[in-house]
């Protein structure tokens, strides 16, 4: 490191960046207070960013959101590893030593980075963070001044099956406005709702519960798409895509709860739901074709967090029926809103079981059965212990995992007690039921007695008892 250089008040990184197999601009600015804005420019435009509190990013569809749990972690170790602000003092990590690899645990979650030394140079050469798809690995080299110390020019990052690369050909000190770091203000300009049409959309409920939704894409009749809230992208089977002669771009990994799938991008002109109308959509492509045997139903695709980030939607999985409105002016007509967190993408809401304190769940429409709790929340408070049950599988993107089925004494959510309920308690080690910031995952059958009406966008959730 250069420890006699003056320490820079801001750093400001640009070069080029491989960013979903697609050529792109970069910029890092950060400060050392950790506000920083990371920004891939190009085809796939995104920016993650942190205001020294609140993480958030504008995500490839143009829309806003504030990021928890992994999301903020993975922020939080990128940063630290690409701008070397681990060394600092006020960090947010406690520091173990082990030979040359450092241990730094995030303050905020206990979660580790490890970071490893070469022993050649004494500076890093990749920094690692388990994630949900796997392990994120950041491999660092190419190293420059940057003040006080030294910064990676050259940076891998790979995430899922796929390895995204940042190369920066200037670093310097630059003025950077407060400004720059703040949370936008985010009105969408790319849905359009048809007054004249009514919220009601046709729909129907799947042998296997799943709500089946029957949109437009660029004015098509492509087939019936599911309807999910735990779906973090908009989703179209690869075959239709195909068919229907739609281009591809890019590559993106997708981590379901058998692991990674890496699909292709593909872009598309219009997708119209029921009133609403969304324009220059990315949808990534997955082989639906299993769900199709599976739900005895062609599935052309999944209507995710995009559409749902822009609109109410309004599910009765009895009726069954979906009600897409407006976001500005709308208001409840009976029940109240519960806050909602997200997690890569899906939301969250707090509920307790029998045997553990409160915690946050995924609350997702797309996942048949009442509830699968995560194999870290299941291992930390022992909750198969003494407990009678029988092997189970859970299966979505990536293929299925292990876990066991048994019943709880009670589960509440929302202010609604759940009475000798059955459940999963997954043994995966690996996919969306191996990661340890949710408790869970709360499928439809715990929704059934409710009108659920997401607001993802207002962050909250109402459950709203059914007359």
């Amino acid at each position: 490191m250069s420890p006699k250089a003056p320490a820079w008040s801001s750093l400001r990184m640009t070069g080029k960046a491989q960013y979903f197999g697609i050529d792109e601009g970069y910029t890092l600015d950060a400060m050392p207070d950790g506000r920083f804005v990371q920004t891939f420019s190009g085809p796939i435009t995104e920016k993650f960013a942190c205001d020294g509190k609140t993480f958030w990013q504008v995500d490839r569809s143009r829309g806003v959101e504030k990021l928890d749990f992994e999301d903020r972690d993975r922020q939080t170790a990128t940063e630290l590893a690409l701008t070397s602000r681990w060394l600092d003092a006020n960090a947010p990590i406690v520091i173990g030593e082990d030979g040359d690899t450092l241990h730094l645990k995030l303050k905020d979650s206990g979660q580790e980075e490890i970071l490893k030394i070469d022993p050649a140079t004494h500076l890093p050469s990749e920094a690692d963070l388990p994630i949900s798809s796997g392990l994120l690995v950041i491999k660092l080299s190419e190293w420059k001044p940057a003040g006080d110390r030294e910064v990676p020019s050259h940076v891998e990052i790979t995430d899922g099956g796929l390895t995204d690369t940042i190369s920066c050909d200037h670093i310097a000190a630059a003025q950077l406005p407060a400004s720059e770091f703040e949370v936008p203000v985010w009105k969408p300009d790319d849905i359009f709702f048809d007054t004249s049409k009514p919220a009601n959309v046709e729909c129907k409920r799947a042998v296997s519960g799943h709500v089946l939704v029957h949109p437009l894409v660029d004015g098509k009749d492509l087939g019936w798409f599911i309807l999910d809230s735990g779906a973090e992208v908009m989703c179209i089977d690869k075959a239709t895509a195909d068919d229907a002669k739609l281009p591809s771009i890019g590559r993106e990994p997708v981590t379901g709860v058998g692991g990674n799938v890496v699909s292709s991008l593909r872009p598309i002109g219009e997708f119209e739901l029921g009133p609403a109308m969304m324009k220059n959509v990315l949808f990534v492509d997955l082989d639906l074709s299993q769900l199709s045997g599976f739900f005895r139903v062609k599935i052309a695709g999944i209507v995710g967090a995009d559409f749902f980030r822009r609109t109410i939607i309004a599910v009765d999985l009895k009726a069954p029926s979906v009600e897409i409105s407006k976001r500005d002016g709308y208001s409840l007509s009976s029940g109240n809103w519960l806050p909602v967190r997200f997690s890569t993408g899906n939301p969250a809401l707090e509920a307790t079981i029998d045997g553990a304190p409160k915690a946050w769940y995924r609350f997702d429409l797309g996942a048949n059965g009442f509830l699968t709790l995560h194999a870290p929340f299941v291992t930390k408070w022992k909750l198969l212990d003494g407990r009678e049950t029988q092997p189970s599988m859970s299966g979505g993107a990536g293929g299925f995992v292990t876990a066991r089925s048994g019943k709880l004494k009670w589960f509440e959510l929302g202010g609604h007690r759940f009475n000798d309920v059955r459940v999963d308690f997954s043994t995966a080690k690996q996919g969306a039921f191996a990661e340890p910031y949710l408790a869970g995952n709360i499928g439809q059958d715990a929704m059934l007695p409710f009108r659920v009406v997401f607001d993802f966008s207002g962050y909250r959730i109402a459950l709203v008892p059914r007359q």
